[in-house]
C-alpha cells in the first residue's frame, strides 16, 4: 500500500481596515487540508489608520502593522472638518503593494459608522459621513489598481447588512469596479456565530470576489455550528474583578438607579420588564432592596485533621469561622459518635455508659418481636368487647392503664344514663344527691312552649297599660320577663319622655332649636334602609320634593339634614352669596364690601383673558399629525404657540429591517445560557443586551452601608428575582464573545480607555468565524492549485439560491462599461 505524501502549501493573507487583527488572528489559525494536499496561512500586514488598534494588530498577529490614511484630500477635509497637516499626503496604489507584497486573499473591513441603523439616515447623509462611505469605494480600488497585474485571488469584504440597502449606490460602483478587473462577485449575509461557533449572532454583509482566471472551482459554503450559551463562553473566564484577568476584566461603575433597573429586568428580555412593575409616588409598591447579611471571613470553614485550628472565641460557631475538623477516624469506634444510633438485634452493643440516651450514642434496638403482645401491658387505652373476658386487674386500675374500658351496648336500657333525656310520658329515676344533667337521666322532653302565656319567661315583656302583671320575683328586671308597660301619660310632654318614635307615613314632631334625639319625639322609623349602609347621608342635600332623612341628634349638615331650597330668601342678600351674574345682565349695587362673598359680584367673561388677533392663545398646544400647523413665527418655541406635534409614528418600533429588538433593547439582559447579539461598537448596559444575569458568586469589596444615592456610580450587586446577578459584560467578556481572547489566552489590549478598546473589539471580525470563512477558502486554493475547475460538496455554494456568481465568469466580450475609464477613477477617487 502506497501513501502520498503530505503537501504543504502557504497562502498569505492582507487586511485593509485591519483594526485590532482579530480576524487576521483567525486566518492565522486556519489548517484547510483537500486529500494529501493541506495548507496554513501567513499573515502579509495590515493597514489601518489607528495607531493603537496597529499597536493590537502587531501583537494579535506577530506581523508588523502600516498605519496608513487611506482618504484623499477632500474627504479627509469633509471628515475632519479641516485640512491636513504639511506631513500628511495620500497614499496611492503602490504603498499598499509595497505594504503586502505577494497576496493570495485580501479581506477588508472599512469603517461602517455611516452604513450603520444606530445611526439616524439624515445623520448618514452629511459630509462627514459621505467622506467615511466614499473611503470603502477607495479602498477598494487602491487595492485592485496596486494589483491590477497579478490579481488578487479572492477578495473578501465585510460590513454591516444595512449597506445593501442604504449603502446600495456605494455597493453598485464596488461591484462595477471589480467587473472592471475581471472579477466575478457574490453578495451574502452571513452570521458569523454559526460560522464561528460563537456564543452572539453576529449577522454580517459579505461581498466575495473571485478572480475566474485564478480560481476556476466552486468556493462553498463555510461548515455551520450551532450558537453556543453565553455562560458556556464567559464562565471559563475568572469571576469579574479578579486581578488575573486585568483591567479589561473590571465591571463597569454605573449609576445606581441604573443597577435597579437591571436587577428587575428579566433574564432574556429588556427595559420593557419594568412596565409591569406597580410604582406608587415615585416608589416600588411591590419590592424593596435590602442588604444581605455580612459573612465572617472562612465562615462555614473546616479545618483538616493535621492542621492547627484558630483562636477560639466566645461564639465558635460553624458560621463564625473555621471551627469545623475533617475527622479521618473512623464514625464507629469514637464513643457517643453514633447519635439517634440503632442497633441490630443480632449485633453487640458499645461499651454502656453513665449517659446511655438514644441522643448519645447507638443506645436503641431494631426488635424483630412483636410490639403489642398479649402478655403485655401495651394496650393503653383500649377498649375490651362486651362479651369477652377482661385482662388482669392490676394495681393502676385506670383507663390509661390497661383494657379497662369496655364497649357496654346496653345505654338504652339505664335510666341513669349521663346527659339522658326523658320523654315527658316517662317516669323519672331515682333522685339522688347530685341530680345534674351529668349524672343521669335528669333531664326531660318538655312538649309545652318554653314562652306561653303563663310563664315569667318572656324576656323584655311589655304589658298592656289595661292588662295584670303577673307575679313579681326576686329580679324584675325586663331581661328576666314581662316587667315592662306600655305607659300612656306621655300628653304634654313630660321632659322624661326623650325619644320619640313616628311612622313614616306621620308628620313628624315640631322641630326646636334643640333638635338633637334625645330631646323628644324627633326619630322617623324609615323603611327606607335596605341595603344601604348606616349614615349614609352625612352633609347630603335632599331635593326640595324629596322627603328628608330622619332627624338625627345632632341636627346639622353632618347629619344630612340640608335641603336645596329653589325658593328666594327673604332679607339681605337677595342675588345669593358667590353668584355669578352673567355677561348681558345688569350688575347688582356697588356696596362698601363688594367681595364675592357678599353678593353677585362675579361676572361669566366670555372673553378669553389676554386673547386677541395677533396673541399666542394656543402656548404649549399640540397639532394633530393631519392638522395643518398655525403660522411659523420667528421665536419657534414650545411656548410660543402651536409649534408641537402629535407624531403617531414612533422610530423605535416601525424599523421592519430590525430582526430582533424593534424597540432597540435598552438595559436589555442576556440569559446565562442564552446567546448575545452582535457585538457593536459601544456595546453599553442602557444600548442594547449588553448585560447578563451571572449566577455565579461575584468577588466584590465590602459593600456600602446605606443604599446609595440614584445617580452614585459604583459597582453593586442586587441580587435579582431569579437569584443572580444582572451586570454589564465586562471588556474582557465582550473580547470572548468576539472569540478574540479565551480563558487560556486573556490579556489587555494595548492602550486606549475603556471605552476605545470596546470600539475596537465591536469593530472586530470575530476571530473565530475568520477562521471559519479561511478554511474553506483555503480548500478552494489547494484545489485551484491542482488545476481541478469543479468540485462536488455536500454543502451549499456560498450564493444565495439561483445566484451562482462565484461558479459563473461575469465578465462579457463587450463588456465596456459605457465608456468607463478605469484609468480615470483614480482620479475620480482622489
Amino acid at each position: 500500500m502506497h501513501f502520498s505524501p503530505v503537501t504543504e502549501r502557504v497562502f498569505r493573507h492582507a487586511h485593509m481596515a485591519c483594526g485590532i487583527g482579530s480576524g487576521a488572528r483567525g486566518f492565522n489559525g486556519a489548517q484547510p487540508r483537500v486529500g494529501h494536499l493541506r495548507a496554513r496561512f501567513e499573515c502579509a500586514g495590515g493597514i489601518d489608520v489607528d495607531p493603537g488598534a496597529i499597536r493590537n494588530f502587531e501583537r494579535l498577529t506577530g506581523v508588523k502593522g502600516t498605519v496608513m490614511d487611506l482618504f484623499n484630500r477632500e474627504q479627509y477635509r469633509a471628515f475632519h472638518g479641516r485640512g491636513p497637516g504639511a506631513d500628511w499626503r495620500e497614499a496611492i496604489p503602490a504603498d499598499v503593494r509595497g505594504v503586502f507584497g505577494h497576496v493570495d486573499v485580501c479581506l477588508a473591513s472599512y469603517p461602517c459608522k455611516g452604513f450603520s441603523s444606530l445611526l439616524s439616515q439624515a445623520a448618514s447623509l452629511t459630509a462627514k459621513y459621505q467622506a467615511l462611505n466614499a473611503l470603502t469605494l477607495r479602498g477598494m480600488w487602491l487595492t485592485l489598481e496596486a494589483y491590477k497585474d497579478d490579481p488578487i485571488p479572492i477578495l473578501l469584504f465585510e460590513n454591516v447588512p444595512r449597506i445593501a440597502t442604504r449603502g446600495r449606490w456605494l455597493l453598485d460602483q464596488i461591484v462595477a469596479l471589480l467587473h472592471a478587473y475581471g472579477y466575478s462577485v457574490n453578495e451574502d449575509v452571513h452570521d458569523c456565530g454559526l460560522i464561528g461557533n460563537l456564543a452572539q449572532s453576529r449577522k454580517r454583509f459579505l461581498l466575495i470576489a473571485r478572480h475566474p482566471d485564478k480560481v476556476p472551482p466552486f468556493i462553498y459554503q463555510p461548515r455551520l455550528y450551532p450558537l453556543r450559551g453565553v455562560g458556556e463562553v464567559i464562565g471559563e473566564l475568572p469571576l469579574p474583578g479578579d486581578p488575573r484577568a486585568g483591567s479589561m476584566h473590571r465591571v463597569p461603575a454605573l449609576q445606581w438607579k441604573t443597577w435597579v433597573r437591571l436587577a428587575f429586568v428579566e433574564a432574556g428580555s429588556d427595559w420593557r420588564s419594568l412596565n409591569r412593575l406597580r410604582v406608587e409616588n415615585g416608589v416600588l409598591a411591590d419590592y424593596g432592596i435590602v442588604p444581605e447579611p455580612d459573612m465572617r471571613e472562612n465562615a462555614y470553614g473546616v479545618c483538616r485533621w493535621e492542621d492547627r485550628g484558630p483562636l477560639v472565641t466566645s461564639a465558635r460557631a460553624p458560621g463564625q469561622g473555621r471551627f469545623s475538623v475533617a475527622d479521618p477516624r473512623p464514625f464507629t469506634t469514637r464513643e457517643g459518635s453514633g447519635f439517634l444510633g440503632v442497633n441490630s438485634w443480632i449485633g453487640h452493643v458499645g461499651t454502656i455508659s453513665s449517659r446511655g440516651g438514644p441522643t448519645n450514642g447507638s443506645y436503641s434496638i431494631a426488635d424483630p418481636r412483636p410490639g403489642y403482645g398479649p402478655a403485655t401491658h401495651t394496650n393503653l387505652l383500649s377498649v375490651t368487647s362486651f362479651d369477652q373476658s377482661t385482662r388482669v386487674v392490676s394495681g393502676a386500675v385506670h383507663v390509661a392503664g390497661g383494657a379497662l374500658s369496655v364497649a357496654d351496648p346496653r345505654y338504652g336500657e339505664k335510666l341513669d344514663c349521663t346527659l339522658g333525656v326523658l320523654s315527658w310520658s316517662m317516669p323519672t329515676g331515682v333522685v339522688q344527691g347530685k341530680s345534674g344533667p351529668t349524672n343521669g337521666t335528669f333531664s326531660i322532653a318538655d312538649p309545652r312552649p318554653a314562652y306561653g302565656p303563663d310563664t315569667h319567661r318572656h324576656v323584655l315583656g311589655v304589658h298592656a297599660w289595661s292588662a295584670a302583671s303577673g307575679v313579681l320575683t326576686g329580679n324584675p328586671k325586663p331581661t328576666s320577663g314581662a316587667h315592662c308597660v306600655a305607659d300612656p301619660r306621655i300628653d304634654g310632654h313630660p321632659s322624661s319622655v326623650q325619644c320619640g318614635i313616628r311612622e313614616w307615613s306621620k308628620p313628624a314632631g315640631v322641630v326646636t332649636g334643640n333638635m338633637w334625639v334625645g330631646s323628644g319625639p324627633n326619630a322617623i322609623a324609615d323603611p327606607r334602609i335596605e341595603g344601604k349602609p348606616r349614615f349614609n347621608n352625612t352633609f347630603r342635600i335632599v331635593p326640595f320634593d324629596g322627603a328628608s332623612a330622619a332627624v338625627a341628634g345632632p341636627g346639622g349638615p353632618g347629619g344630612g339634614l340640608a335641603v336645596a331650597d329653589p325658593r328666594a330668601p327673604e332679607g339681605r342678600h337677595v342675588n345669593g352669596k358667590y353668584r355669578v351674574t352673567g355677561y348681558c345682565s345688569a350688575a347688582n349695587a356697588v356696596i362698601g364690601a363688594s367681595t364675592t362673598g357678599m353678593g353677585a359680584f362675579v361676572v361669566a367673561d366670555p372673553k378669553y383673558p389676554g386673547v386677541s388677533l395677533g396673541a399666542h392663545a394656543n402656548k404649549m398646544r399640540v397639532v394633530s399629525a393631519a392638522a395643518a400647523c398655525p403660522t411659523v413665527t420667528g421665536s419657534d418655541r414650545v411656548g410660543s404657540g402651536a409649534l408641537s406635534v402629535a407624531d403617531p409614528r414612533p422610530t423605535c418600533l416601525m424599523r421592519a429591517d430590525r430582526d430582533k429588538y424593534l424597540t432597540q433593547g435598552h438595559y436589555g439582559v442576556v440569559d446565562w445560557s442564552g446567546s448575545t447579539g452582535a457585538v457593536p461598537a459601544s456595546a453599553k448596559d442602557n444600548s442594547g443586551p449588553w448585560s447578563i444575569a451571572d449566577p455565579r458568586e461575584p468577588i466584590l469589596e465590602e459593600a456600602p452601608v446605606a443604599l446609595p444615592q440614584p445617580d452614585d456610580r459604583l459597582v453593586a450587586r442586587i441580587v435579582a428575582m431569579d437569584q443572580t446577578w444582572h451586570r454589564p459584560f465586562t471588556t474582557l467578556e465582550l473580547a470572548a464573545l468576539q472569540a478574540i481572547v479565551s480563558a487560556r489566552d486573556f490579556f489587555d489590549l494595548l492602550g486606549g480607555s475603556d471605552a476605545q478598546r470596546r470600539e475596537w473589539i465591536g469593530n472586530a471580525i470575530p476571530a473565530d468565524s475568520a477562521r471559519g470563512m479561511a478554511e474553506t477558502i483555503g480548500e478552494t486554493l489547494l484545489l485551484a492549485g491542482t488545476g481541478k475547475t469543479f468540485t462536488l460538496s455536500a454543502r451549499d455554494i456560498w450564493v444565495k439560491p439561483g445566484a451562482l456568481a462565484l461558479t459563473i465568469d461575469s465578465r462579457q466580450p463587450a463588456f465596456e462599461m459605457d465608456g468607463f475609464d478605469t484609468s480615470a477613477l483614480a482620479g475620480t477617487l482622489q
